[in-house]
């Protein structure tokens, strides 16, 4: 196991969080459609049907994404870009709650870290993404967030895969 790679995928509640809200919804529209009267059935089936369609790209998208490590470093893989550090390039994990990832020593070459440094003031509702330090580093591609990801590091093995692939970052963790 010791040069093996490892995938972590989004933490378990993210990954079926779409599912927890819109099915219980998609549910309930197709027992009215299937228990309604007829001339109301095809409102509710059409409604289910496209709830349906409308979350399951979202839920791919957040199903394929995955965070890789392996003995020359790590990679974390998106819907639309790739970032790619080796686990000497990395400088600093930073453990912030709601903010972890690691930052490189250079900037990451590639589009993967070109195309998230041009939407690193993407938000919903008005509030960021990436707090000002994060969008600095996204900026200078050097930033590989993966709060995502950070339930693992709290319920999973990703603490003792960081401490095997790259101990000059096991530092930074608590003493247990």
């Amino acid at each position: 196991m010791m040069n093996r790679s490892r995938t972590y995928f989004v933490s378990p509640l993210r990954r079926w969080l779409l599912a927890l809200v819109l099915g219980p919804i998609i549910a309930f529209l197709l027992i009215l459609g299937v228990s309604s009267e007829p001339a109301a059935r095809p409102a509710f089936l059409i409604t289910a049907a496209l709830a349906f369609l409308i979350g399951l790209p979202f839920h791919l998208i957040v199903a394929r994404t995955r965070l890789v490590f392996c003995p020359t470093g790590v990679q974390l893989r998106q819907t639309g870009y790739k970032l790619a550090a080796g686990w000497d390039d990395i400088e600093h994990l930073d453990l912030t709650p709601g903010r972890e990832g690691f930052v490189t020593r250079a900037p990451m070459a590639g589009k993967g870290a070109a195309r998230l440094a041009r939407f690193r003031f993407a938000g919903a509702g008005g509030a960021p993404l990436y707090d000002d330090a994060q969008q600095q580093l996204l900026a200078e591609r050097r930033l590989i967030p993966i709060e995502a990801f950070a339930w693992h590091l709290r319920h999973g093995a990703m603490r003792e895969d960081i401490a095997r692939f790259a101990p000059h970052l096991a530092t930074e963790f608590e003493p247990a």
